[in-house]
């Protein structure tokens, strides 16, 4: 990837392959990556969704997921950088989900449209907010 000026900083960087980065994604990391000890059934929403949270804090991902980092046009350099960091951050959230809660959740982009989802996901799991 060419390398992409920052307003904010002033600087040219990649950041692919700055740490510091939401879109820096280690070597190691890929869909099966993402360790969460129990998938969402429903009933176990707020221990579900603090383990979500906690990881993609820990990751530097939650931007995605709260929408603070936005898709870019597709004529930015970043578009692909951003569509391959919002795909893995999709796999990583549908491994955690169990099978009957996928089917009804499959989406395409990491901040759905919060009341189709939630309309669409039974219990109280407004879908991903977290």
């Amino acid at each position: 990837m060419s390398e992409v000026h920052s307003p904010s900083t002033g600087s040219n960087t990649d950041p692919n392959l700055n740490p510091s980065s939401p879109y820096y994604i280690h070597p190691s990391e890929g869909p099966n990556s993402f360790n969460i000890t129990h998938v969402l059934t429903g009933p176990n929403y707020a221990s579900w969704s603090r383990a979500i949270r906690m990881a993609l804090i820990s990751k530097n991902k939650m931007g995605f997921l709260t929408g603070a980092i936005i898709e870019p046009p597709y004529s930015d350099p970043l578009h692909t950088t951003w569509e391959r960091c919002n795909t893995l951050i999709m796999s990583w959230l549908l491994n955690s989900l169990s099978p009957p809660i996928v089917k009804v959740s499959f989406f395409s982009r990491v901040q759905p449209p919060y009341g189709m989802i939630s309309e669409i996901v039974f219990l109280r799991v407004t879908f991903f907010v977290l």
